[in-house]
């Protein structure tokens, strides 16, 4: 869901705030219970929240569920990202990293609930698996 600068108050912040943690005591609870199953294949499966900045409003700050699964040798094999929230400035729509005259400053955050966001990464896993 896209929101605008005039959108963005402190329960926006709240809300980033609140995905993120969201996410990342999922993701501390799911992880476990799959790295067995990745070791068995002398693959490691590893996720995280990362996030980028530390003001959620201001351009360059992105928050994203990673998950990447590597080699027994650290090789990345793949990488699945899902973004929470990115901030950006926009010029005739196209990313730009200075403050012109007539960009705007914007923000997306992901509008799936919990449920789907599991959904996907149990059918990421399972594909991975059946590899």
């Amino acid at each position: 869901m896209r929101f605008r600068q005039k959108e963005f108050n402190e329960s926006l912040k709240q809300e980033i705030h609140r995905k993120e943690m969201e996410l990342t005591r999922y993701v501390e609870s799911w992880l476990p219970r799959f790295q067995g199953l990745f070791l068995q294949e002398y693959k490691v499966l590893d996720a995280g929240v990362e996030k980028d900045g530390t003001d959620p409003f201001q351009p360059g700050y992105s928050s994203s569920l990673v998950v990447s699964i590597c080699d027994d040798h650290g090789e990345l094999i793949d990488l699945h990202n899902i973004p929470i929230w990115t901030c950006e400035r926009l010029f005739l729509g196209l990313p730009v990293t200075q403050n012109l005259p007539g960009s705007r400053l914007v923000g997306d955050l992901l509008d799936e609930k919990l449920q789907d966001i599991q959904q996907e990464l149990q059918a990421y896993i399972e594909d991975f698996i059946d590899l």
